[in-house]
């Protein structure tokens, strides 16, 4: 599957109780070649970016940062599969795993908006 998720944005749709991101949550993407970065904010989120690739047709992989509203600072690493909707629109199947500040893993997905 070829996909350019450049300049698009997301929402939370679902997380596990261990994670961070909700539905007020919006992520916008960047794209070029295989490398993708972007930012995120909105919920317990205060600031967050994540920098990574895609690895193969529908996967991407990445580290992300951030800081929520008890000011802690966050980190860790998330494998996405990337699935087209009837509408058109991109999800994102998410499973990640905190590196630093936090511990443990969890699944999630966001959708575009």
């Amino acid at each position: 599957m070829m996909f350019n998720l450049n300049k698009k944005q997301f929402r939370g749709v679902s997380n596990n109780s261990n994670g961070e991101v909700n539905s007020s949550t919006l992520f916008t993407y960047h794209q070029e070649g295989n490398i993708i970065w972007g930012s995120y904010e909105g919920g317990t989120i205060v600031k967050g970016s994540f920098v990574g690739r895609v690895t193969d047709g529908n996967h991407i992989e990445f580290n992300y940062t951030h800081i929520n509203l008890n000011k802690t600072l966050l980190s860790g690493f998330c494998h996405s599969t990337i699935e087209v909707l009837d509408s058109g629109k991109f999800r994102l199947q998410e499973k990640w795993s905190w590196t630093s500040g936090k511990s443990g893993t969890g699944e999630s997905v966001i959708e575009e908006v």
